[in-house]
């Protein structure tokens, strides 16, 4: 399958390392892209990103990457509706993998029907299906969703910094950088596989602030759906402001605190991070400090990201579990679809 080659899609393992060649398999075509780019001459009053899941999380990290440049409000929607606000002068980016996921299409017909200027991402489905001629980038199809999120964030990131006016990220150089990276696993500091050992059956809480706080989300969905078991996640510096006092009782329930910090901290948060890092130790939780190496916070947010997926991966086979089956959501998915 185009964009897919040497990709085996019966397995888990295979897709998350294939991370670095799907982020330059879902770039945009010219056409998609000089939509964007027209809306954004006209003008637009704001940006609302549509989806579920792994394409959610897509927007999710985009978003954190864009708006404190962005001169205009970027909105993130995980529901049947779309914001009262948004209207005939807004964009929106709709993005769902399969092309049918029921919320996603619930927002695709609101944005539709509001004369938003509506942009679609996905492999096919009833959302390629409903979209007007001219405003849909297809992706390949037949990956497992949550594994597609590179193919999906280089299109959608790709539209966001075009209707917002920022300066296009080079996904080539990217994904060259990822795959280097990857080989160094270990060479330099702790291995995805030295992680997920560590972890064992602990529960992760994952930490992080800015981009990474949505990478931080990311993970915790992964250990979730690859390995089955309980996770969490944190974003900074809220946490400090509350979830802090809960560390007392990390220790009795196997909470291990894994702050994903950036090179791109400023000052002050760097300081603060240290410290919470600090007063964990204090109460015997063992933090983890996870870094990567990047020249671009677009960059470091995938380089993580690819990083805990892998450990995501790595930790479901030291758990034994098949990272691949999702039992409970094929459960919901069928109640679901049962004459009501």
């Amino acid at each position: 399958m185009k964009g897919l080659d040497g990709i085996d899609l019966g397995s888990m393992r295979s897709m998350v390392a294939a991370f670095p060649q799907l982020l330059v398999a879902g770039r945009l075509d010219g056409t998609l892209e000089q939509n964007a780019s027209r809306a954004s001459r006209r003008g637009i009053r704001g940006l609302c990103l549509c989806g579920i899941g792994g394409s959610a999380i897509a927007g999710e990290i985009s978003r954190s990457l864009v708006i404190d440049e962005s001169p205009i409000p970027v909105l993130i929607t995980r529901d049947y509706s779309i914001p009262a606000a948004v209207g005939k002068d807004w964009a929106v980016i709709v993005t769902s993998y399969s092309g049918n996921t029921e919320e996603t299409l619930s927002s695709f017909e609101m944005a539709a029907a509001r004369k938003a200027t509506v942009l679609n991402i996905t492999a096919g489905g009833e959302l390629a299906r409903r979209a007007k001629a001219g405003t849909t980038h297809l992706i390949p199809e037949g990956l497992q969703p949550r594994a597609a999120l590179p193919l999906v964030f280089c299109g959608l990131h790709t539209l966001v910094e075009t209707l917002v006016d920022l300066a296009k990220t080079d996904f080539e150089a990217i994904s060259r950088k990822l795959s280097r990276s990857a080989e160094s696993w270990g060479k330099k500091g702790q291995s995805p596989g030295d992680l997920a050992r560590m972890l064992g059956n602990s529960i992760p809480l994952f930490a992080g602030c800015k981009h990474l706080a949505a990478v931080a989300y990311r993970a915790k969905c992964q250990i979730c759906e690859n390995t089955k078991g309980v996770s969490m996640w944190s974003e900074m510096p809220e946490a400090s402001h509350n979830e802090i006092e809960a560390s007392a009782s990390y220790l009795d329930h196997s909470i291990v605190p894994i702050f994903l910090r950036s090179r791109y901290e400023e000052k002050r948060m760097a300081r603060r991070l240290d410290a919470v890092s600090e007063i964990y130790s204090d109460m015997g939780c063992r933090p983890v400090r996870v870094m990567v190496d990047a020249e671009s916070s677009v960059e470091e947010a995938l380089a993580m990201t690819h990083y805990l997926d892998t450990v995501s991966v790595e930790l479901a086979d030291i758990r034994g579990v098949d990272s691949l089956r999702v039992d409970r959501i094929a459960d919901l998915k069928a109640r679901l679809a049962r004459p009501h």
